[in-house]
């Protein structure tokens, strides 16, 4: 069997749904080729080489992108190359992007299967909101009538495409974290911040910026500031200079910009508490990656969250509310809550590549 992913962007720094998915197919003996964009989404300087590629051990065609607005790349797709491609199956990432919409028109002609995974879960607010809605009512019927099957990364995004209408079934498929690479170990955090074992430690791994919630944390840190509690952030982006600038007069909190992937479950394993205050989160992969590493978590209760987070493992909380995120992190320090890390980690495991990517085959194949 030969799939191929249409993903509206590949990077070297990061991999999203598309690419564990491709490698979990790749690790069967499925023949997987990955399509995507030249460009990055945040970074606008950065362009890679249009053309066939090896990704990782995948193989990847990069079509040259004429226009990058709002992590959308507006791409002509040539039928030329999925005939040469040849796939048995086309899953796409969400359907309202350029290349999805391309792709199922393509399909539809060739008479290939065609799925897309739904990740959306609320539109955008502002005029760019307006605007998407706009765009959406005209291309989305389009691409919903050429569709085979649809997969939503949560119950959330389900509901939400549910409720623009779309008929045909939706499975909900949560993947989330490699577990054997991110599993308990000895962790080098505290080493490597110079942190005593009698510190409360909490962690926070996210991009700097709006979507993250992150400006939350200098608010939370200030508050808690009198107890032995200390905070960490692993992360960069748009919000580093205004992030940096609002921990002016705070000692309880340190910034590490990245953490090579493969040493973060190290970095994990020594946190007592994993935080994501985000205000938009389709599905928090450092959340479950924690996890999986036995470590308890407090996130916002929005988006996928629900469907990954249980009273077992740690608990969800409104996203505005700083206030309720004070007093919960504070709960966890003074009553030291030992949440069973062995329970936590076996709950992380339903979240598996491997198990998403099978669950994935099993209905490709019905």
């Amino acid at each position: 069997m030969r799939i191929c992913i249409i993903a509206p962007y590949l990077l070297p720094d990061r991999s999203g749904f598309e690419y564990y998915m491709s490698r979990e197919f790749y690790k069967t003996g499925i023949e997987v080729v990955i399509i995507s964009s030249d460009v990055h989404p945040f970074k606008k300087n950065i362009r890679y080489p249009v053309g066939w590629q090896d990704y990782r051990e995948l193989k990847a065609f990069r079509i040259k992108t004429k226009l990058n607005l709002h992590q959308a790349p507006f791409i002509s797709f040539d039928k030329r190359l999925l005939e040469r491609i040849n796939p048995d199956i086309v899953i796409a990432g969400e359907y309202f992007q350029p290349l999805s919409v391309f792709a199922s028109k393509i399909c539809k002609q060739f008479k290939i299967p065609f799925f897309f995974n739904q990740h959306m879960y609320l539109y955008p607010k502002g005029m760019f909101g307006f605007q998407f809605r706009l765009y959406d009512r005209t291309i989305r019927n389009f691409v919903w009538q050429k569709t085979d099957r649809v997969f939503a990364i949560s119950r959330a995004a389900k509901n939400f495409l549910q409720s623009l209408g779309f008929k045909k079934k939706v499975e909900v498929i949560t993947g989330g974290v490699n577990t054997e690479i991110f599993k308990p170990k000895k962790g080098n955090l505290r080493k490597l911040l110079d942190i005593d074992n009698d510190t409360y430690l909490v962690l926070c791994v996210a991009r700097l910026s709006l979507e993250k919630g992150i400006m939350k944390i200098p608010s939370i840190a200030k508050a808690t500031r009198d107890l032995n509690i200390h905070y960490v952030i692993v992360g960069d982006g748009p919000l580093k200079d205004k992030f940096y600038s609002s921990l002016k007069g705070l000692n309880n909190v340190d910034v590490i910009n990245s953490i090579p992937y493969n040493e973060m479950p190290e970095i994990y394993s020594d946190a007592d508490l994993c935080i994501a205050p985000s205000n938009i989160e389709v599905l928090n992969y450092s959340i479950i990656e924690s996890m999986a590493c036995g470590v308890p978590v407090l996130a916002s209760d929005i988006g996928g969250m629900k469907d990954v987070i249980n009273k077992s493992v740690g608990f969800l909380l409104p996203s505005g509310d700083i206030d309720a995120w004070i007093e919960k992190i504070k709960d966890f320090y003074e009553k030291r809550v030992d949440l069973d890390r062995k329970r936590i980690r076996e709950h992380a495991k339903s979240f598996d590549w491997e198990m998403a990517a099978k669950k994935t085959m099993e209905l490709i194949s019905k």
